[in-house]
């Protein structure tokens, strides 16, 4: 999957669009959905799907910081 995010910064009024490409391994079990794994930018989600409906979500983000110069800062 290829996901497409606009972002606009409010403090300097910046606009870009980001993209964020996603891959999702599914696990099925007795045709059931049992684990879904995914790894997109820049997160990673693992996702239990807990009998009978209750799915419960473990996910992770790694930190970015962009420093630039700016004549307003």
């Amino acid at each position: 999957m290829l996901k497409g995010r606009y972002l606009y910064d409010a403090w300097n009024g910046r606009m870009s669009i980001m993209a964020r490409p996603e891959l999702t391994w599914f696990w099925i079990r007795d045709r059931d959905p049992f684990i879904n794994i995914s790894l997109s930018y820049p997160y990673v989600t693992v996702l239990w799907h807990a009998p009978p409906d209750l799915g419960i979500e473990l996910a992770g983000a790694y930190k970015t910081t962009v420093w630039s110069t700016s004549a307003s800062w």
